[in-house]
C-alpha cells in the first residue's frame, strides 16, 4: 500500500510540475503579444499625422539657428499656445516610449530600429524645453526622465549600430 501512495503522489507531482509550466509559457506568450499590442500603439502615438506634423514644426523651429535657448520663455511666448503644446506632446510620446521600454514590458532590443533615431534627433532638439519645462512650478524634476534616458540609450545603441 506504501508504494502505490507513493506513485501516485508522484506522478501527480510530475502532473502539477506539466501543467504548471505549460500555463507559466502561455502566461509568457501572452504577455508577449499583450506588450507588443500596447508597443503598437505606443508607437502609433509617436508615429501618426498630427506627431508628425509636431515634429515637423519642432524641426522647422530649432533647425533655423537663431533661437536663444538661454531664454525659452520668451521662445514659448512668440509661438504661441498650440505649438508649445505640440511640442509637449511630443515630449509627452516619446516619454510614453522610454517608460515602455525601461519599465520591462520590452527591451530596447526589442524596439522599432526607427525609434532609435527619432529619440535621438528629438532630444537634441528638446533638451533646453525639457530643463526648461523641470524648472516650472507644478512640473516635477524628472519630467521626461524615461525620453531622457531612452536618448542616452539611442546614443549609445547608434554608435553600436554604425561600427
Amino acid at each position: 500500500m506504501g508504494w502505490i501512495s507513493i506513485i501516485f503522489s508522484a506522478f501527480a507531482l510530475i502532473i502539477s510540475a506539466v501543467v504548471g509550466y505549460i500555463t507559466w509559457k502561455n502566461r509568457d506568450e501572452s504577455r508577449k503579444a499583450r506588450d507588443y499590442s500596447v508597443m503598437a500603439r505606443i508607437i502609433d502615438t509617436v508615429d501618426n499625422d498630427k506627431a508628425r506634423e509636431d515634429r515637423n514644426y519642432i524641426y522647422t523651429l530649432v533647425d533655423k539657428g537663431h533661437l536663444d535657448f538661454k531664454n525659452i520663455p520668451k521662445i514659448l511666448d512668440q509661438i504661441g499656445r498650440e505649438r508649445v503644446h505640440s511640442i509637449e506632446r511630443t515630449i509627452n510620446a516619446l516619454d510614453n516610449v522610454g517608460f515602455f521600454l525601461k519599465t520591462g514590458y520590452s527591451s530596447y532590443s526589442e524596439a522599432p530600429q526607427g525609434i532609435w533615431q527619432m529619440a535621438n534627433a528629438m532630444w537634441e532638439r528638446l533638451e533646453p524645453f525639457i530643463n526648461h519645462f523641470r524648472t516650472q512650478p507644478g512640473r516635477q524634476k524628472g519630467y521626461a526622465e524615461y525620453f531622457e534616458q531612452m536618448a542616452k540609450e539611442a546614443l549609445k545603441h547608434l554608435k553600436t549600430t554604425t561600427k
